[in-house]
């Protein structure tokens, strides 16, 4: 295992100590750095093949007219329509 120093801006280090006093059993520094890096990378892995993070999250909204009667044949339709109204 390799051993690193690491500087923490005077912020950083305390947003990290307000974090690890927050927990029941609060993890090391050492595992909570290395956590963070590897979700870091997974997240840089996703990244770089092009995944982006939802901008918000999908809201469904009740149909005002009524039951059409065909939404399980035509959803899609019905999901773009949605979709083009809310943006």
């Amino acid at each position: 295992m390799t051993r690193a120093s690491i500087t923490f801006p005077d912020e950083l280090k305390s947003r990290i100590d307000r974090f690890l006093a927050e927990q029941k059993a609060a993890p090391s520094l050492s595992a909570l750095v290395q956590v963070a890096l590897e979700e870091y990378l997974n997240h840089q892995e996703l990244y770089d093949r092009g995944y982006r993070p939802a901008k918000g999250s999908l809201v469904f909204k009740p149909i005002e007219e009524g039951d059409p009667g065909d939404v399980s044949q035509n959803h899609d339709s019905y999901l773009a329509e949605g979709l083009k109204s809310s943006l």
